[in-house]
């Protein structure tokens, strides 16, 4: 993964999300609001795979100028940034009344995982059955 594209993944899944966060702290603070962002598993546990296997997500991953066969590391690390983004926020919003939370989810069961799945062979697969639910 280029530094380029490295950059624009983290842009999108943490610089964004924190921006906005920081335009809306003052309505959240005077109505003890929320803050809830959408991370991925992937941040938390990371993935052995490559862009092939993200079907769902192909389109994602072709518009940030990663290409078939390209590992996801850059992907994990800008979804674990964002879930440590979302701890930090929490404490240091908590004494004004501001919730922040995060959501990982996993894999989400349909044709196309199944697809995804089917492509994954010997220790991609044993690694992601030991994390999953599937």
């Amino acid at each position: 993964m280029s530094p380029e594209v490295f950059k624009e993944l983290l842009h999108m899944n943490v610089v964004s999300p924190q921006a906005m966060s920081k335009e809306a702290m003052l309505h959240l603070r005077k109505a003890q609001g929320n803050v809830v962002f959408i991370s991925s598993i992937a941040g938390v546990y990371g993935i052995l795979t490559k862009v092939y296997v993200f079907i769902i997500k192909g389109f994602y991953f072709h518009l940030l100028g990663l290409s078939v066969g390209e590992t996801l590391g850059g992907y994990c690390a800008s979804k674990a940034a964002l879930t440590h983004l979302a701890k930090a926020m929490a404490l240091e919003e908590a004494p004004n009344g501001v919730r922040v939370n995060v959501i990982s989810p996993g894999a989400i069961i349909t044709d196309m995982f199944h697809t995804a799945v089917e492509a994954m062979t010997g220790q991609k697969m044993r690694y992601f059955l030991q994390y999953s639910n599937y």
